[in-house]
């Protein structure tokens, strides 16, 4: 699988691909949202009422593009 271009996914498959991989690595629920605008949050978790974790999932091609884009933030 180091050869698959994720480039080939859309940015919702991305997304969902994302989701599904960390849910079965770390055994939880990660909720998703429908395509659009979603102001930065592409996936959440809650740990608790008061707790959640928020993710931003970046399909980019190349490492030196998530450096760059990571430097943006």
């Amino acid at each position: 699988m180091p050869d698959y271009d994720f480039m080939n996914l859309s940015p919702y498959e991305f997304e969902i691909i994302s989701r599904d991989l960390l849910s079965k690595y770390f055994n939880i629920r990660i909720e998703s949202f429908a395509p659009g605008r979603d102001g930065g949050v592409d996936l959440r978790y809650y740990y608790s009422k008061k707790k959640q974790l928020f993710v931003q999932c970046k399909r980019l091609k190349d490492f030196s593009s998530l450096k760059s884009n990571l430097k943006k933030s």
